[in-house]
């Protein structure tokens, strides 16, 4: 089967997390062997320090074609207008690169918009997954509204990657679709066993660092639970705008010696880390589906989460903790029974449990059918207008 994924970006060096849920689907798809091209517009400010114009290579074995546009401020319309004229010149130089398509697949609602406006009416089957949280809200912004509308009831097969998004998707937009959750790199996260060296219990969390994430709240939660006890530490893996204050916040209570923001880092050494740590924890209030719970959970870890959408789907009593409400206290007594009680989780059943499911096979058996099922119908449809 020949397949067209249509991306935000591609994972590199300097950015890891660009494109990573897209990317990751493209190499396992690949694997199955099915022929592939991964197609991105990127349209970040000039301020992303990359190559611009076009843009053409393989990564990983997968060819990339790309298309890297800075947009600056010119607002969502414009960013929307920009997006298309940049996706119809991206598809006509792939398509008479690599010829036509069995399956287009995009991601996220932006592009899947502008796919939707300009290929609605051909021939190809429209695939979508959305992963975005503000598509996972009970009250959606009107201007996702709008765009949701425009496109979902465009697609041949919708993709949602949990349960609780699913039906939000068919609350706002009265459009089913199909639960596919995120793929984990099951080459990078993985159990290996673990061996205590010492005495500290070690925390680790990974997000973006923004008011979504609630990383300050974390940190409060873990003053509130572990303030005397210096053989606890909790270990925080990402960026973003709340960063220098979060510092001062470590600063004000004393807490640099035992809480650690460590940065943007690439998989293989956050996969590292959590090979030396005890347990996950987020006190993220929105979550599509958590990918980071599901590849600390791959290499053994047990995990303390809130119920906000996604990640409760997925951990029962014998991977973790949900934390109901959300709110800092909860989230702190429950990072203190997840510490007095770490030895009832079996850390190589919970990577054998969440493997089977989230691996690179199991995920792309399931989009395999999908594909097959939406090109079926595309050809039935078109028979029975003729």
């Amino acid at each position: 089967m020949k397949i067209l994924i249509i991306s935000r970006g591609v994972p590199s060096e300097k950015y890891p997390m660009l494109g990573i849920f897209e990317f990751d689907q493209a190499k396992a798809l690949m694997e199955m062997g099915h022929d592939v091209v991964y197609a991105t517009v990127d349209l970040r400010s000039i301020r992303r320090i990359r190559k611009f114009g076009p843009d053409s290579f393989t990564k990983e074995g997968v060819p990339v074609e790309a298309l890297h546009i800075p947009c600056g401020r010119i607002g969502r319309y414009g960013v929307d207008f920009v997006r298309k004229r940049a996706l119809n010149r991206i598809y006509k130089s792939v398509e008479e690169k690599h010829g036509k398509f069995d399956i287009i697949h995009t991601h996220f609602t932006g592009l899947g918009h502008a796919v939707a406006s300009l290929y609605r009416d051909g021939e190809i089957p429209l695939i979508i997954t959305e992963h975005y949280s503000g598509m996972n809200q009970e009250k959606i912004k009107p201007y996702l509204i709008k765009l949701g509308k425009d496109t979902y009831q465009h697609m041949d097969r919708v993709i949602t990657v949990s349960d609780h998004l699913q039906k939000n998707i068919k609350k706002h937009f009265g459009v089913n679709s199909t639960v596919i959750g995120n793929m984990i790199d099951t080459k990078t996260f993985h159990y290996e066993g673990y061996k205590k060296k010492d005495t500290q219990f070690r925390f680790i969390s990974i997000g973006t660092l923004t008011d979504l994430k609630r990383t300050g709240m974390l940190i409060e939660a873990f003053a509130k639970a572990f303030g005397e006890e210096d053989k606890v530490q909790l270990f925080i893996y990402g960026n973003g705008p709340e960063k220098n204050r979060l510092l001062s916040k470590l600063t004000q209570k004393k807490l640099t010696d035992r809480v650690h923001l460590m940065g943007l880092q690439e998989r293989k050494i956050i996969a590292s880390k959590m090979k030396e740590c005890d347990a996950f924890v987020s006190a993220s209030e929105n979550e599509t589906c958590g990918l980071a719970f599901l590849e600390a959970m791959a290499t053994g870890l047990p995990v303390v989460a809130n119920t906000y959408g996604g990640p409760e789907e997925f951990i029962d009593d014998a991977k973790g903790i949900i934390v109901p409400g959300g709110s800092m206290e909860a989230l702190s007594e429950a990072m203190k029974t997840m510490k007095n009680n770490i030895q009832r989780y079996s850390r190589k059943d919970i990577s054998r449990r969440i493997s089977q499911e989230f691996s690179p096979e199991a995920i792309g058996k399931k989009l395999t059918k999908i594909y097959e099922e939406a090109i079926e119908e595309k050809n039935r449809n078109s028979s029975g207008s003729q």
